[in-house]
């Protein structure tokens, strides 16, 4: 989870904030198919991803209001 997920979310945390001022920006999140599907023996790593799939779904909505992608 350090890893995985609060990695995703701290560096986005660090970026947010001038995107919101900018309205503008993008963040992309790299996750592996063990975020789509579980997988026997993954028990530790499949939830990881699970969570960054849930982070980028939330924050899509969360800031979309506020901050395009139009670069």
């Amino acid at each position: 989870m350090e890893l995985n997920y609060f990695g995703s979310v701290y560096a986005t945390k660090s970026v947010i904030g001038g995107m919101k001022q900018r309205k503008n920006g993008r963040v992309v999140f790299v996750s592996s198919q063990g975020g789509q599907v579980g997988f026997i023996g993954m028990c530790a790593y499949s939830p990881t991803k699970f969570a960054v799939k849930g982070l980028a779904q939330s924050l899509r909505m969360e800031v979309s209001p506020t901050v395009t992608g139009k670069s």
